[in-house]
């Protein structure tokens, strides 16, 4: 269990009460869902707080194949991690997280440029999907704002009943990296993975559920040899191909996001 806390760094910051010593009250399952794909949940008994892990076995052409099915399993599983019903009446914010300018912290960003707002049209027209707004509040080096102050101050404004937060994932583990889609509603903290944590975005802070989604595409403080690994001091890695990569995880997360609406 802790091993598995090790390996999300980004989200342990705000898994304190799943990572409080007592394992007793965390339950998990894992399952194969298909020949490529496998499932692990961890629910907190004392609590609401639940966290899916969804493995990708395959690579390169095995995984865009299964984007149908992979869009739908997850559109499911941020249906499970909610405690109320979506319906035409909710109002969804998604917040892209993220640095524009580096590629592995750009994956929040390039999922919310696939979405399909539609806050702007039912506010002229009724439609019978939600009201889905979207926004990129960038890094807080690059705007001199907090993200969480800037996601809270929209929260202010649109009331939405429904927070989706994405954003790449830091880990230590090969296992994870670039092979998982990850999923909590205990919220999530930017900048937790690289040690430089902020303001959390959870339900205390923002108001209403949050659920957060993120793909781990840095690798931290390790390097591999002869499939060794070793650690190192302050170091971040990625792979060579990270831009595929973010491109075939943002279609994954924005078709299911865009179910809501679609």
């Amino acid at each position: 269990m802790r091993d598995y806390y090790n390996y999300l760094l980004t989200f342990s910051q705000s898994l304190q009460n799943f990572d409080s010593g007592k394992e007793s009250q965390v339950s998990s399952e894992r399952k194969k869902i298909s020949e490529n794909l496998e499932r692990e949940d961890y629910i907190n008994k004392d609590s609401s707080s639940k966290q899916s892990v969804l493995y990708f076995h395959g690579e390169g052409a095995q995984v865009e194949k299964e984007i149908p099915s992979l869009i739908e399993y997850l559109h499911s599983i941020i249906l499970e991690l909610i405690n109320f019903k979506i319906d035409s009446s909710c109002e969804i914010l998604v917040v892209g997280m993220g640095n524009q300018f580096m590629t592995a912290d750009s994956l929040g960003i390039e999922v919310a440029k696939r979405l399909i707002p539609t806050r702007h049209i039912k506010q002229k027209k009724e439609i019978s999907s939600p009201s889905l707004s979207v926004l990129i509040p960038n890094v807080l080096g690059v705007t001199g704002i907090e993200t969480a102050d800037a996601v809270n101050s929209i929260c202010n404004l649109i009331k939405p009943h429904l927070v989706i937060a994405l954003d790449s994932l830091c880990a230590t583990s090969l296992d994870r990296f670039a092979k998982t889609i990850q999923l909590t509603n205990m919220g999530i903290t930017p900048g937790a993975g690289v040690e430089n944590a902020r303001k959390k975005l959870n339900k205390e802070n923002l108001g209403c559920e949050v659920v957060a989604v993120g793909v781990p595409l840095l690798i931290q403080n390790i390097i591999t040899s002869n499939k060794k690994a070793q650690k190192t001091s302050n170091l971040y890695f990625t792979s060579a191909d990270i831009d595929e990569k973010v491109r075939v995880f943002s279609k994954i997360i924005s078709g299911a996001i865009n179910k809501f609406v679609l």
